[in-house]
């Protein structure tokens, strides 16, 4: 399924709301369960090594995937853990810090493109998040039509009483 430009730049131009953040900024970390595992690849970073390989090479989470990538992350955040926040609040452009412990291990935190104000992401930076959210549009409204055409065809009945398990 194919999504144009323009379609993205539309969606893009009609929900800017949605893209504005809070004071942040961009968190990379490399999560680890023990201490002497951070404190080995803090010692690499130290003398000089990709932070990316590095993640990619020890990361115990998702995250590995991405150079440890967790995203744009708002200092008000509430999804990460406390410990973990607090350290990302308090750290400066580019710097890498740790290790820090929390309830499930170790990070090694590295932050990027600190914003201390209220900002709106260019096109550029969701471009690919609009154009999956306009995808997945077309193919739901796709399948509720088949699913109309279908029920209207076969004259189906649906019990909802059933389907959400509604018992007598």
């Amino acid at each position: 399924m194919k999504i144009s430009s323009s379609e993205i730049k539309q969606y893009y131009n009609d929900n800017k709301t949605k893209f504005v953040k809070g004071p942040g900024a961009d968190v990379y970390h490399i999560f680890v369960a023990d201490e002497d595992t951070a404190n080995t690849v803090l010692e690499k970073l130290n003398d000089g090594e990709d932070f990316g390989k590095l993640a990619r090479t020890y990361s115990q989470d998702g995250s590995a995937n991405v150079d440890g990538y967790l995203g744009y992350q708002e200092f008000d955040n509430s999804q990460l853990v406390k410990e973990f926040m607090d350290e990302v609040k308090d750290m400066k452009e580019g710097e890498i810090r740790g290790p820090v412990k929390t309830q499930f291990g170790y990070h090694i935190i590295k932050v990027e493109n600190i914003n201390s104000k209220e900002w709106t992401q260019d096109l550029d930076r969701v471009s690919k998040d609009i154009e999956d959210t306009l995808k997945s549009d077309k193919i739901n409204e796709t399948i509720n039509s088949l699913f109309t055409k279908v029920k209207e065809k076969y004259d189906v009945k649906i019990y909802t009483e059933n389907i959400t398990g509604k018992k007598e």
